[in-house]
């Protein structure tokens, strides 16, 4: 078997996956059209920010699990790491929380001055979208010095 046909997924699991995100996806469009948009897009941040925290909470029990070399807990770091899958897809999916903002804070301008600025939707936006970013890449930088070692072992087998 090549390497290449190893990575693939079996057409049944790769055609739910697909299957799931159409479902999803008309789900999100019929509700924008069906009910009010910002109850639409307050249920999109919650699922955002709840898978997102699922992930990040993750790679979180990863690194504890390594920092006090707990060896029962092998099993659970691999499984909290495999959670650090979603977190690519969580990069995508705060576009859609920037295409949502303006459904999702309608009250910024009634804030004090101080206050406007600090929560400009501009500002705001990137402020958060760097921090996710810069979460990301530091999620994926413990991954890689994490599997490293296990990797290696498996190549020399």
């Amino acid at each position: 078997m090549t390497p290449s046909a190893r990575r693939r997924l079996p057409l049944g699991p790769a055609g739910l996956l697909a299957a799931a995100v159409l479902l999803g996806a008309a789900t999100f469009t019929a509700g924008l059209l069906m009910y009010p948009p910002v109850r639409v897009w307050q249920a999109f941040l919650v699922n955002f920010l709840f898978w997102t925290g699922l992930g990040f909470a993750g790679v979180v029990l990863s690194a504890v699990l390594r920092m006090t070399d707990s060896r029962w807990g092998f099993a659970v770091r691999r499984l909290g790491e495999c959670s650090a899958a979603f977190l690519p897809v969580a990069l995508l999916l705060y576009l859609g929380v920037v295409a949502g903002h303006g459904s999702l804070a309608p009250d910024v301008h009634h804030l004090a001055h101080a206050k406007q600025v600090w929560l400009a939707p501009v500002f705001l936006l990137v402020r958060d979208g760097a921090a996710l970013l810069l979460l990301t890449l530091l999620a994926f930088a413990y991954l890689y010095f994490s599997l490293r070692p296990d990797v290696g072992a498996a190549r020399e087998a």
